[in-house]
């Protein structure tokens, strides 16, 4: 049965308070969105969430409730906000401004395109949390959001970067993200690995966090702690120890890393509004430290000891670096 009549006929009761919603303010320790648009002229609410689905799709709202549930080529925006979430099923907790979705899910962010399997978005904290075989595209040549639609800003002059993990967190409003688990960074040729990330789009840097290797096709190898790679540059710097391998002689110098290919996600037929929609927003919010943007370092590349590919990995191999 077909309830869209009653869904966008309580839509209004939706969008009445989130019209209330004025914009946040920056963290104390939160950077400044470098490159940001100058202020227009608008005829929405900053911060009113938008959700739209396909006429073929469904839609069920529950008053009482305050839940939304919309099915077929969702997408969401937030008015203000330089992304657009897309999926195939999504379900909107109005009380809490809190949203679930699944579903082919992407996210387009002023220069880069997220993945995953789930994402569940709290749009007063400003925060799409993202799981299960997330990859996070960064365009650097305006493929993005900006390519697509008017009205957005775009970083045209970074360079591409691709990440994979298992789960991260993006704050859209200060363009910075946590990454955890599996984690794979692509760099041009480049390949790197670490326990945790933390990425910058607005400056693209990505700092490699725990004990971190970052290589190049030709086996040249950068081992260390906290790895900062500047990407524009093609810098990598680290306060720490490090090892730099370099092979005497490889027969795959020049090699580049085979591509892989990734079955598509299968999902599940969306069923009603039930208990276990409700039961996704019964978590606590989480408390996070202020998020610090990590600064450019100036002092040059620090030297360490090149030796062969074999030999032995102990500390008279290692440099201290300034």
């Amino acid at each position: 049965m077909n309830r869209r009549p009653l869904f966008f006929a309580s839509l209004c009761a939706v969008a009445a308070p989130l019209a209330l919603l004025a914009p946040r303010l920056p963290a104390q320790n939160a950077p400044a969105r470098p490159n940001a648009r100058p202020a227009t002229p608008s005829s929405q609410t900053p911060g009113v969430v938008t959700i739209r689905n396909s006429p073929q799709g469904t839609a069920i709202y529950d008053d009482a409730r305050g839940i939304a549930k919309l099915t077929k080529d969702v997408t969401i925006v937030q008015t203000g906000e330089d992304f657009i979430l897309r999926a195939q099923e999504a379900t909107y907790n109005r009380p809490k401004n809190q949203a679930f979705a699944k579903g082919n899910l992407s996210v387009e962010t002023r220069d880069s395109t997220i993945k995953s399997t789930t994402l569940f978005a709290d749009f007063n904290e400003k925060t799409l949390n993202f799981s299960g075989n997330v990859v996070i595209n960064s365009h650097g040549k305006g493929d993005g959001i900006v390519a697509k639609r008017s009205g957005f800003s775009s970083d045209v002059r970074r360079k591409p970067i691709r990440i994979t993990c298992n789960n991260a967190e993006w704050n859209y409003e200060t363009r910075q993200a946590q990454l955890t688990g599996n984690i794979r960074i692509y760099q041009e040729d480049n390949v790197g690995t670490c326990s945790s990330i933390f990425y910058d789009e607005g400056q693209n840097i990505v700092q490699l966090r725990g004990k971190a290797t970052f290589g190049n096709a030709k086996k040249q190898t950068f081992i260390g702690e906290d790895l900062l790679i500047y990407v524009d540059s093609g810098q990598v710097q680290s306060k720490n120890r490090v090892q730099l391998k370099i092979p005497s002689n490889d027969p795959v110098l020049g090699a580049t890393p085979r591509a892989t290919s990734r079955a598509p996600l299968a999902f599940p037929t969306p069923s009603a509004i039930s208990d276990e929609d409700l039961a996704i927003f019964n978590r606590p919010t989480p408390t996070r430290p202020a998020q610090n943007r990590p600064a450019p370092q100036t002092t040059p590349l620090p030297t360490a000891t090149a030796e062969a590919e074999d030999a032995p990995e102990d500390a008279e191999n290692l440099q201290e670096t300034e």
